[in-house]
């Protein structure tokens, strides 16, 4: 249908011209045969758009899967101590997990995006003359005049971030961190312009091998750098959050389940806790005596409890207080993959004595903490 609709308006495009605006030759004849091939090359560049939603889709997801993962890296610790603020528990994630599969998904949604935002490129391909861009020069569409500023402006975007996550860290500030992450996520927009600009000259060598419908698309892409740019950067940032989200969950997951595989700290194979609960998600504290009733039922090894009391305030900063008892000091169950500084056994032996406790990453990063500290 598509076909039929543009043979009428290609034909009257050609015969409306007296001169090309490109190059003083004129137009074919009507119903020639010159004219007849070049408006079948035309008319199938209609299609070129689908083209150039596909180069967009492609380029977005090159930067969008290396930079959601780069940014994964750069926000895991970010969340999960965010969430220890909001908890008053540490959450640790031991390194990022990233599903292959789920890269594939996320991939074939972006590119399935653009694709269905071709009709709009196909609507401004219809405007175009078709002499015009038959002997137009490709690479010289896309402005190289003004990128500098852009880049510029990039370099400063890139310092300013850079500088707000160092001050992330130096203050463990939640909020330069999500202030450095936005600015960051602007900068891929501003530079986005420039790339464009210059790659143009490679990208339009490519897109010819596409023979008519390749240099329209390339007509359409470097005519309007900045809508290329900011779109080829918005398919990248959805496609850069989707997988950081994404792995930030599978990651915290996986980290989460060590607690209750062989050698975790939580390893049993039944958990009891209360229904009810205090401050709003902190399970209600169960009386000591239920410990005992459950070791004397028959096919019952062993009993271990917990107790979690946070808001204790240490040095003007709330922490919380984790106790176990001595069952949770089995180096099977709490051995050395536990610590990061000091030796399992001797803190084994130093807490089930009561002269020693261990002491969480966070609180010992916070207040500068160390094996023999006093606390």
């Amino acid at each position: 249908q598509r076909r039929g609709a543009g043979l009428p308006a290609v034909r009257a495009a050609l015969q409306s011209r007296r001169r090309s605006s490109v190059e003083d030759r004129p137009p074919p004849a009507s119903d020639s045969p010159a004219e007849q091939k070049l408006v079948a090359k035309f008319v199938r560049a209609y299609e070129s758009a689908d083209v150039e939603a596909l180069v967009l889709g492609v380029a977005g997801t090159g930067l969008g899967i290396p930079g959601g993962i780069a940014l994964a890296r750069l926000l895991t610790g970010l969340v999960s101590d965010s969430m220890g603020v909001i908890f008053q528990l540490r959450f640790p994630v031991d390194g990022l997990s990233i599903e292959a599969s789920r890269q594939v998904a996320i991939a074939a949604i972006g590119i399935g995006a653009a694709l269905f935002a071709a009709y709009f490129a196909a609507r401004r391909v219809t405007a175009l003359d078709p002499l015009e861009v038959m002997r137009a020069d490709l690479r010289a569409l896309a402005p190289q005049t003004g990128t500098y500023r852009l880049v510029l402006a990039w370099l400063a975007l890139v310092g300013v971030s850079a500088l707000a996550l160092v001050l992330e860290v130096r203050f463990k500030s939640i909020a330069w961190g999500n202030f450095g992450s936005t600015v960051w996520n602007a900068s891929v927009l501003v530079i986005a312009v420039p790339l464009v600009s210059g790659g143009a000259a490679i990208l339009s060598r490519l897109l010819s091998l596409f023979g008519a419908e390749g240099r329209v698309a390339a007509e359409s892409l470097f005519r309007s750098a900045t809508r290329t740019g900011v779109t080829i950067a918005a398919v990248a940032l959805v496609l850069a959050i989707g997988i950081t989200v994404a792995s930030l969950t599978v990651s915290f997951r996986k980290s989460v389940s060590r607690y209750y595989e062989e050698g975790g700290l939580m390893l049993g194979d039944l958990v009891v806790s209360a229904v009810s609960t205090e401050g709003g998600w902190l399970e209600t504290p169960l009386p000591e005596e239920l410990a005992t009733d459950l070791q004397v039922i028959p096919g019952v090894r062993s009993v271990a409890s917990a107790r979690c009391v946070p808001g204790q305030v240490y040095r003007g900063q709330r922490i919380t207080l984790f106790a176990l008892s001595d069952g949770f000091f089995d180096a099977a169950r709490y051995g050395a993959q536990w610590y990061r500084e000091g030796n399992s056994v001797a803190a084994a032996r130093a807490l089930l004595a009561g002269e020693g406790a261990n002491v969480a990453t966070a609180l010992a990063d916070r207040f500068h903490l160390r094996v023999g500290d006093a606390i």
